[in-house]
């Protein structure tokens, strides 16, 4: 790939010694093709990261903390703490944050349940 572009100047002090732009064309190394990349030693994937707390929004605002306890301990598996946010009126953000007493039960939560509608309505 060739590229035109101007040369890229010297110091960051003021004064007569920046480089001028002489507009001089140069080679800029070609991106690998796909073919080539496929004869590439394969990357590692990092491992999966096992998960235990989750943030659940858009919950109604009359969803209480036993209701979401309720939810997640039924289909999921134990949970250590449960987090509703409020705001100064004491009303209902509609989220909430669960900490699960397992390693992996955040990962099985949100497998299940991301964007889905939990009680069907």
């Amino acid at each position: 790939m060739i590229k035109t572009r101007p040369a890229r100047g010297g110091s960051r002090k003021g004064g007569n010694n920046r480089r001028r732009s002489t507009g001089k064309t140069e080679i800029v190394k070609p991106l690998p093709s796909p073919a080539s990349k496929a004869k590439a030693a394969p990357t590692l994937k990092p491992a999966p990261s096992v998960t235990t707390k989750i943030i659940v929004s858009n919950l109604p605002s009359d969803v209480t903390e036993s209701q979401v306890r309720d939810l997640f301990v039924g289909t999921v598996g134990p949970v250590r703490e449960i987090a509703l946010n409020f705001d100064s009126k004491g009303n209902s953000k509609g989220i909430a944050t669960i900490i699960f007493s397992r390693n992996g039960d955040g990962n099985k939560a949100f497998q299940k349940y991301n964007n889905r509608l939990i009680d069907g309505s």
